[in-house]
């Protein structure tokens, strides 16, 4: 993740030098008070006074402005962090998270705004004065050896008492930040899933489970502050004793006529002072580990992203799809799901998938659009494999429409537009596509027509019109491949007849569909059939052929019409 601070060497060099200055304007109250009681408490000379009180308060104000200069800066920083980083984290946490738990993927957004709020909090700031209180230390010395001595054996055993109470709590914070985690993971799997839960009289019992994952994320955090008392009370009694100590050290150098009683008091003030950041770390122990933590999770995703090289962008496909021994195993598994399948189609072909629940052809589908990396095998469009294409430019010439036809918050044009930016050219494609699909019916019923909002707080559709939108929004740029697992499940018999007419476009306009389904009447639009069988192919070929030839099936020769019924494959 530090690659992503390059080329910020100037911002992170004037930082330092400003928590550099500031750490000598530190000093300026205590030479203040120095001043005071050895020049104008003696000789009462009221111009002196006003003197050193112009001197002083015009550093006080260089000092303020300087810290919000700091400030300023370490907060644009936060936002080029962020500007920097989210879209390719947000893009990388939808393309690629094989291997990643739930529960950190949960994670992963709300880690940005962690960074973020750390490189713009009071912990950077602590730890660079820290980084000068070598100064602090000259200057002690520079008043009495003896006094810097003391100054710097106090504030080694506060660093050491710091440090490890950072590292007694790291075991217990990473547990506690683990289990919190969880809780909000499952959390949110509660409220998607809300109206079943509820229903069902499920709550009470889920909201068990939620507390027992919250109680061990608060056990956790409880045992990391216990773990810090071993060392929090010497530290806090350091703290308490310090002043004191300075005092009476300075006390026994003016008795001794060594130094003067001011010098005594502005010691004490000093040592306070280089105390601060010290104190500020120490107590953050918890947004320490949390950062840390927040930022190994993203720096895995960027890491990530920089091994995979940029893919050349290839021209729309216009050849067949052609799969040779596929072997697909889902994110997460070891065992593959789809063994063995090879199929040609050309462009212009219309196949139908079948075959039993669990036969592997949501599998397929998903390793057909590129969703799912293929274990074994090679799966070519027009030439290239998919893994050759970059995977946006191919997905803008691929139609999918999958199990769950969900809209995003946003508008219904922006849902079928696919997020495209506004222009004359998205706007035609836009009305192409509502014509093609035949959902004009949906859009006359809204209350803003194709401006209505979706998606979380918005206009509601039936599971029925969210079908056919997301068939809209698979025909928008006019794709040369399609991918149409189950578009007929929550359909009525007018929409199937529209999805007969759809398929019959798509045919004569030359494209690829793959039309993965259960219903044997809409094996009537199609021109080949494959029958899945525990992830292998039991058959394929002419769908006529295909299906006389499968018994299990007992289809006679002329297929029904796409309004029939029709009985489920089995």
């Amino acid at each position: 993740m530090i690659a992503e601070f390059r080329g910020l060497d100037g911002a992170l060099v004037s930082l330092f030098l400003f928590s550099g200055v500031i750490t000598a304007l530190f000093i300026v109250p205590s030479l203040y008070m120095l001043q005071v009681h050895e020049r104008v408490l003696y000789s009462r000379n009221v111009m002196t006074l006003y003197a050193l009180s112009a001197i002083a308060l015009i550093m006080m104000i260089a000092w303020s402005l300087l810290e919000m200069a700091r400030e300023t800066v370490l907060q644009r920083l936060a936002n080029l962090f962020d500007h920097t980083v989210s879209g390719t984290i947000f893009i990388a946490l939808n393309r690629q998270t094989d291997g990643m738990p739930e529960a950190s993927r949960g994670l992963i957004l709300a880690d940005i705004a962690t960074i973020r709020d750390f490189i713009a909090g009071s912990m950077i700031p602590a730890t660079l004065d820290l980084m000068w209180t070598p100064l602090i230390l000259l200057v002690a010395f520079l008043m009495h050896p003896l006094l810097g001595l003391a100054l710097m054996l106090m504030m080694a055993m506060q660093v050491a008492l710091a440090l490890a109470g950072q590292w007694l709590a790291r075991p217990h914070v990473i547990k506690a930040l683990s289990a919190s985690a969880r809780a909000a993971e499952f959390g949110r799997a509660v409220m998607r899933n809300a109206e079943s839960a509820r229903v069902m009289g499920m709550l009470p019992n889920l909201a068990r489970r939620w507390g027992a994952a919250r109680d061990e994320s608060l056990c956790c955090f409880e045992a990391g502050a216990r773990s810090t008392a071993v060392t929090a009370l010497p530290l806090r009694i350091l703290l308490h004793a310090q002043q004191p100590l300075l005092i009476f050290i300075g006390a026994l150098l003016v008795m001794e006529a060594q130094v003067g009683p001011g010098l005594m008091l502005a010691a004490s003030l000093i040592g306070m002072r280089a105390l601060m950041p010290i104190m500020a770390v120490a107590n953050g122990w918890r947004v320490i580990w949390n950062a840390s933590m927040a930022a190994a999770r993203l720096d895995e995703i960027l890491r990530d992203v920089a091994r995979r090289a940029p893919r050349v962008g290839l021209p729309r496909p216009a050849g067949p799809l052609i799969a040779t021994r596929l072997a697909v195993t889902p994110p997460g598994c070891s065992q593959p799901v789809i063994t063995d399948i090879s199929f040609t189609v050309d462009p212009g072909r219309v196949v139908g998938v079948v075959g039993a629940s669990g036969a592997g052809k949501s599998s397929l589908g998903r390793a057909l659009i590129g969703a799912w990396p293929l274990a074994r095998g090679t799966l070519t469009l027009d030439g290239h494999e998919l893994a050759h294409w970059d995977q946006d430019g191919l997905g803008a010439h691929i139609g999918y429409v999958g199990p769950d036809a969900d809209m995003l918050p946003g508008t219904l044009a922006e849902n079928i537009a696919r997020f495209a930016p506004g222009g004359p050219e998205t706007e035609a494609r836009l009305i192409r596509a509502v014509e093609l699909a035949r959902i004009k019916d949906i859009v006359a019923r809204l209350p803003h027509g194709l401006n209505t909002v979706m998606g979380a707080g918005g206009q509601q559709l039936s599971s029925g019109q969210r079908q056919r939108v997301a068939m809209a929004r698979a025909l928008y740029g006019d794709p040369a491949l399609y991918v149409l697992d189950e578009p007929n499940a929550n359909l009525d018999a007018a929409g199937e007849q529209s999805l007969a007419e759809i398929v019959k476009t798509l045919r004569a306009r030359g494209a690829i569909v793959i039309l993965i389904t259960h219903r044997m009447a809409m094996l009537s639009q199609c021109d080949l059939v494959l029958v899945m069988n525990q992830g292998a192919v039991h058959a394929f070929g002419e769908r006529d052929q295909v299906i006389n030839r499968l018994s299990a099936y007992q289809a006679p020769k002329q297929l029904p019409g796409p309004s029939s019924s029709g009985p489920v494959a089995a």
